[in-house]
């Protein structure tokens, strides 16, 4: 469809993107920390909470306030705590209400003067203090979350390895035994999520991050932080069904057949009766209905005040609006090899279950993408992820809509292409992924026109 389209164009495009104007991270240069007022540090840490802490839950009001304390003071200093402060501050001003401005011009680099000694001071520690510390990871992940509201996915995935790196160390010896604390475990899943989303979209080497998740809890929900660590659990386990969606349904797995002519092998009036081997598409239509099922269960068992309606109508906060997304994107997961399956059949031998399972795959296609619309609106620090996610998504009706017998169930292909299109130009640079990612779209309508005309 796209045709001489590379597997890792985008990763290159990401490669080769410059990093932000005013982005310092020269050695060369002295370690140069803004100043910080008192005035500006309110406002900093009240946007934080308002705006990325709901996501996130990885420093608490009652630590920055301290951290607050520090800081007027004894002034920033060349200290892990600097270091979050800086984050928190990169954070507040990427999240004002400014936050609806393109990638583009002068906006390109908010945060970026907050954002460059903290790393450097962090690089610093993460070199020669031998003694891991949770509040080092934090540093890393807040950068991590920033460099994601940016929409600089690689960035982001270095700085989770150097929190998955630091958490290794943490971690390592009977600490299972011992026990874990709440702030060790929102920067754990924040890590894991963020890192999971990454992965999903290129061909990145997993951390230490994945061979942990099974040894650590969930974070509780404290009085003060239900809603944040409840969303924060939902979106684990979200992740958690699709990064596992492979070696789910073990009864899937095919058995060892034992030859039936061995002398003595079975009495002659109980040798069991072969069975006819299970068509390909009725394998695929149980394991994705068990899958789907697991989904649903999950959404039932949310708390009210996160539950997202699974109708596309203005949720009461970019939480649920992002959660539902999330389950329509991890539902188009599941029933992605059903479509592509359908697509190679041939129209006369495709079983009636299977078209219909495909028609629900693309039903909830436009749901998600009309959900997507929604959280696209603003930087959020899903904003690469869900726009790479749409882009995977778009790809796949497409496939559809090229495939004679399935063509019917996208008729408004056009439209859904226009939708994606105009939320990813809202962040489009030269260069970006965004850019790239609309231009594969276009490359995706031209060939369908070129197509229609030829069999019309």
């Amino acid at each position: 469809m796209l045709g001489s389209c590379p597997d890792d164009y985008i990763y290159q495009v990401e490669v080769t993107a410059p990093l932000p104007s005013k982005f310092d991270l020269s050695l060369a240069s002295s370690l140069k920390i803004p100043p910080l007022e008192p005035l500006s540090i309110d406002i900093f840490i009240a946007d934080y909470i308002s705006n990325v802490f709901p996501y996130f839950p990885l420093v608490g009001l009652d630590v920055l306030l301290r951290y607050q304390r520090d800081v007027l003071r004894d002034g920033l200093q060349s200290t892990i705590e600097s270091a979050i402060c800086l984050c928190i501050s990169a954070l507040a001003a990427i999240t004002t209400s400014k936050s609806g401005v393109p990638l583009s011009g002068q906006f390109d680099h908010v945060g970026s003067i907050f954002v460059s000694p903290a790393l450097k001071i962090m690089m610093n520690i993460s070199t020669l203090c031998i003694q891991p510390r949770v509040e080092l990871s934090e540093a890393w992940t807040l950068a991590a979350v920033w460099f994601a509201y940016l929409g600089r996915p690689l960035q982001s995935w270095k700085c989770i390895s150097q929190a998955a790196t630091n958490l290794q160390h943490l971690f390592h010896g009977d600490r299972k035994s011992i026990g874990y604390n709440e702030e060790e475990l929102c920067v754990y899943w924040t890590c894991y999520v963020l890192e999971s989303d990454l992965r999903a979209c290129f061909d990145l080497p997993s951390s230490c991050l994945q061979h942990l998740k099974n040894d650590l809890p969930l974070p509780n929900n404290s009085d003060d932080e239900m809603a944040e660590a409840t969303f924060l659990a939902a979106e684990v386990h979200l992740r958690q069904l699709i990064n596992n969606k492979d070696t789910q349904c073990e009864d899937d797995r095919p058995g060892i057949d034992l030859p039936q002519n061995i002398p003595g092998a079975f009495p002659e009036d109980e040798i069991p009766p072969e069975k006819p081997p299970e068509k390909p598409h009725n394998s695929l239509l149980r394991r994705t209905s068990q899958l789907l099922c697991q989904f649903d269960d999950l959404l039932e068992q949310l708390p009210t005040e996160i539950k997202p309606s699974l109708e596309v109508v203005e949720a009461t906060s970019d939480q649920t609006k992002m959660l539902r997304a999330r389950y329509y994107a991890a539902r188009i997961a599941l029933q992605r090899p059903l479509l592509l399956y359908a697509s190679e059949e041939a129209s006369s031998n495709t079983p009636v279950p299977l078209l219909e399972a495909c028609e629900a795959c693309v039903e909830d296609c436009r749901l998600f993408l009309l959900s997507m619309s929604q959280v696209l609106r603003k930087r959020s620090p899903y904003l690469w992820t869900l726009s790479q996610t749409a882009l995977d998504v778009v790809l796949l009706l497409c496939v559809a809509y090229s495939t004679p017998h399935l063509s019917f169930l996208v008729e408004d292909l056009s439209d859904v292409q226009e939708l994606v299109t105009a939320n990813l130009s809202r962040w489009s640079t030269p260069g970006s992924a965004f850019e790239a990612a609309i231009g594969i779209i276009e490359r995706a309508r031209t060939k369908q026109g070129l197509l229609r005309n030829r069999d019309s």
